[in-house]
């Protein structure tokens, strides 16, 4: 693959062999750098993004740099990406850019997680909630349930296709059983339930999900949480 290289204007697109040039915009282009290498900062490299992935991915994008680092600041903040986003009104990717920036959230821990939580807005499902903790009436047994909608109490959990063959255990049944117990209803999606060749089959699981929620009391048309 060429080697991608940016001038800011109004110097031109850098041109040769093996290289991709771009030209960037120095007014809405912020610039660090990385061992001695100037780069695009975060917040602009998240910009430029748009248009090349859709809305879930730019969502997950995001959720995972406003997360802080082993102990660090983040690579952005929120208001970072929102001042990067108002100063490109009028520039190609501002309407998507905005979309995305709204459904962003903190305490994503992983891209699949963002994916699903967009597409379940997508889908009329109200909003679910991130790592909710589940505490039974003693206190002396929790667990996370990484998208909830506790006032409905119905759960879903995330699993990655490369973990599956360990997903059946006795601990897992015990922990299902457990929420079944104090009246939460679960389901779970996967990574290769938002891959693209997967869409009937994710169908499948949001009604699914639909019917679940139902079931606890939700009705179309309302607000989540």
């Amino acid at each position: 693959d060429p080697i991608h290289v940016s001038a800011l204007s109004p110097q031109p697109r850098p041109r040769a062999n093996g290289l991709s040039g771009h030209e960037l915009d120095a007014r809405v282009t912020g610039i660090v750098l990385i061992d001695g290498i100037r780069v695009a900062d975060p917040a602009s490299t998240w910009c430029q993004l748009a248009g090349m992935v859709g809305i879930p991915e730019l969502v997950a994008v995001a959720d995972a740099i406003i997360m802080p680092l082993a102990g660090a600041d983040p690579l952005v903040t929120l208001e970072e990406l929102n001042e990067a986003v108002e100063i490109r009104k009028g520039h190609r990717g501002a309407s998507q850019l905005r979309t995305a920036l709204d459904l962003v959230r903190p305490g994503s821990r992983n891209r699949v997680e963002s994916v699903l939580r967009v597409l379940l807005q997508y889908a009329d499902l109200p909003t679910p909630e991130l790592h909710v903790d589940v505490v039974d009436s003693e206190g002396s047994w929790h667990t996370d349930i990484a998208l909830a909608f506790p006032k409905y109490k119905v759960g879903v959990d995330v699993l990655f296709e490369a973990d599956r063959p360990y997903r059946v255990r006795s601990a897992e049944l015990e922990r299902l059983a457990r929420l079944d117990d104090l009246e939460w209803r679960m389901l779970s999606l996967s990574d290769a339930d938002v891959h693209p060749s997967r869409q009937y089959e994710f169908r499948q699981k949001l009604l699914s999900l639909q019917h679940l929620l139902r079931q606890q009391g939700w009705l179309p048309g309302r607000s989540a949480a």
